[in-house]
């Protein structure tokens, strides 16, 4: 099910410390994974050097990286615009903003995963409820 807020609010991202270290300690990284799951494709190499050296229209500071994925996330979920306070929050905690759009993508990407594996294959479904109970 599929909200018109954030699923994961800022204090949720600790509890995934996969994106919460990677954000804190590799931000370049986790804004181009981020950046690749909203357009629905694999990370490349072009991916993690644009976060690093960013090309205009991004340039030349990387806090516009997250406000650019935030808006683009914005967009595809169609959440309420909020622009001002999306350029605030990414310029005084970027590492904040790119770890909440990291995990909102990881899980809005796990739900759309199982909700196509669930449609794939009725006969693995009945067998994931038959080992539940």
């Amino acid at each position: 099910m599929l909200h018109l807020s954030y699923d994961s609010g800022t204090t949720e991202v600790l509890r995934d410390p996969a994106v919460c270290l990677c954000s804190f300690c590799c931000t370049p990284y986790q804004n181009a994974l981020t950046h690749a799951r909203l357009e629905n494709r694999s990370m490349t190499v072009c991916d993690c050097v644009t976060s690093i050296c960013p090309l205009p229209p991004v340039a030349p500071f990387p806090c516009c990286m997250a406000y650019q994925n935030r808006q683009q996330l914005r967009a595809k979920y169609g959440f309420p615009s909020e622009p001002f306070a999306d350029a605030l929050k990414a310029l005084l905690f970027p590492c904040c903003v790119v770890a909440q759009d990291g995990r909102e993508t990881k899980l809005r990407e796990s739900v759309v995963a199982r909700k196509r594996y669930d449609r794939a294959d009725p006969m693995a479904q009945e067998m994931d409820n038959v080992v539940m109970q």
